[in-house]
């Protein structure tokens, strides 16, 4: 495989001067772009495919596949707080009925990597039509495309994008309904199709995970600015419409009570304390400047730019929204801060929370780039470069640099497949049904048995909240005839200050199986 990709390698090497000929007599920015297209392409899908096939490593990718195969075999989404399996179900409905493709899968590895590639395709389809659009034919198709392309390397570059647009999660789908809602908000004039297909998408990004709620707010504000007050107040009439008929099909679909409690309740935990909070909020701003830095970098210079160049007058501002038809992608990530911290800073918060700005960022970057990438202005000269372009094109070298040697990895990410912890523990139980507990594995209990059992992660969240679950509602969670307890690196004892070995005080001997070397094994002592 080594030698295939050193094959392909050479391949676009060959593409890219094939390019460089057939593109000399275009001035020298159209040159150099066309010329390189072939290794942003060919570093863009090979870091992809690299990167999925890493998804199956780690477990909490199979861990959010369990309540989709949960209503595949007849259980709930949504349990009240003394019965029922309990999985990271914190999450809106949304979510699970978007990865129920993978259920047909036969393996936890297969289902995690056509989860990992559903999350990808949604997530950079709306970057895709966003930098495509030609609008009045000013741009041509390779400076579309390399604007597409460096929101793609972005996305490779930043780790809270990394996490959302490749793993299996809740953020892959509200980001990707709340990008096609964009998408369907900038075609013009606005038609009464494309205003309710955004209102739909729009209350669809919330009920896949609830932090996307501030899109409302962006999409306002750019609505108002550069269409009036007569379009806000249609597509606000259609968003209202819209979110009454679709949350009430998902309250009516999975019992009211339920979704407060697993959507709300369990959510509403206290984050920090008072005095902590501020200190909390500066990191908070901090890690996500820190993660994103090229990016906001990129979209503030787009921003003052854009607005210092443009003409002054009474209608400034709408003018410039709608030249700059990007700024509503901006605005949407805007108004995405302060939930994007407070959830990063909450109990359980992680760096994917900063995504609902950094997405946005990222597509208005992208296509910032493609109209700036072409020489557009007669005035500039035919082979003059700016600052901005030979800018871009370094950073863009340096991400290059950067991603390409991540493509030698693909060798041993394939050979790992058939080692990771998903996969052993579910041809174990295939093997020895019922003989043992994987309290981080849901998913291979489900597909090896049939048979849902707690998460770790869903109890600690429970446990976190306030609401610890009972010993009957534990045991009647596990299975009855467990012999032992089986965990890897994530321990049982010590997570986020809850130990669940409190709820196995019969496994309490440690020993070890030939099936599953490398394993903490917690077997259950003789009376």
């Amino acid at each position: 495989m080594f030698f295939a990709i050193c094959a392909t390698l050479l391949v676009v090497l060959a593409t890219s001067a094939i390019c460089w000929r057939r593109s000399a007599r275009t001035n020298r920015i159209s040159r150099l772009r066309r010329t390189i297209l072939p290794l942003l392409i060919w570093s863009l899908c090979g870091g992809l495919f690299f990167r999925i096939l890493q998804t199956p490593n780690w477990t909490f990718n199979g861990t959010r596949l369990a309540p989709a195969f949960a209503l595949t075999r007849g259980y709930q989404l949504y349990y009240p707080p003394e019965s029922g399996p309990v999985l990271e179900t914190t999450y809106a409905a949304m979510t699970a009925l978007f990865y129920l493709p993978t259920t047909t899968l036969r393996t936890p590895n297969s289902a995690v990597i056509v989860g990992s590639l559903l999350t990808v395709i949604s997530c950079f389809i709306p970057l895709l039509l966003l930098t495509l659009r030609n609008r009045r034919g000013r741009l041509d198709l390779s400076a579309r495309l390399f604007g597409f392309l460096i929101s793609g390397l972005l996305v490779l570059y930043c780790e809270p994008l990394r996490y959302s647009c490749i793993n299996v999660h809740a953020d892959g789908p509200a980001l990707a309904f709340g990008g096609m809602a964009c998408v369907c908000l900038l075609r013009r004039p606005h038609s009464r199709a494309a205003l309710v297909c955004a209102a739909i998408l729009a209350v669809m990004s919330p009920w896949a995970k609830q932090t996307a709620l501030p899109l409302l707010g962006g999409v306002a504000l750019y609505l108002v600015l550069a269409d009036g007050w007569r379009t806000l107040a249609r597509f606000l009439l259609l968003y209202a419409a819209a979110a009454v008929v679709i949350s009430s099909a998902f309250m009516l679909a999975f019992d009211p009570r339920r979704v407060w409690f697993n959507l709300v309740t369990v959510q509403a935990k206290v984050f920090v304390s008072t005095g902590a909070l501020a200190t909390k909020l500066v990191q908070g701003v901090r890690g996500m400047v820190h993660s994103g830095d090229l990016i906001i970098i990129a979209v503030v210079i787009g921003v003052v730019s854009t607005l210092v160049s443009h003409n002054r007058g009474r209608y400034r501002i709408r003018s410039w929204a709608r030249r700059n038809d990007w700024s509503l992608l901006f605005f949407v990530g805007l108004f995405g801060i302060p939930v994007s911290i407070l959830a990063r800073v909450k109990t359980g918060g992680d760096i994917d929370s900063f995504s609902f700005v950094l997405y946005y960022f990222n597509a208005a970057v992208g296509m910032l780039a493609a109209e700036l990438m072409q020489c557009i202005r007669p005035s500039a000269g035919q082979n003059e470069f700016s600052a901005y372009q030979v800018t871009t094109m370094a950073a863009v070298s340096v991400v290059i640099l950067i991603e390409v040697p991540t493509l030698f990895g693909i060798p041993q990410a394939v050979h790992d497949l058939n080692h990771t912890d998903q996969q052993v523990a579910y041809y174990y139980l295939r093997q020895h049904a019922g003989s043992a507990y994987f309290p981080w594995l849901p998913l291979a209990h489900v597909m090896a048995e049939g048979k849902v059992y707690h998460s770790a992660f869903g109890v600690v969240d429970r446990e976190l909240s306030g609401n610890r679950l009972s010993t009957q509602h534990f045991r009647s969670g596990i299975p009855g005839r467990a012999m032992f307890v089986a965990y890897r690196s994530e321990g049982i004892d010590n997570i986020g200050g809850c130990d669940l070995r409190a709820y196995l005080p019969e496994f309490s001997t440690l020993g070890t199986n030939p099936d599953l070397p490398g394993w903490t094994i917690l077997e259950k002592h003789s009376d």
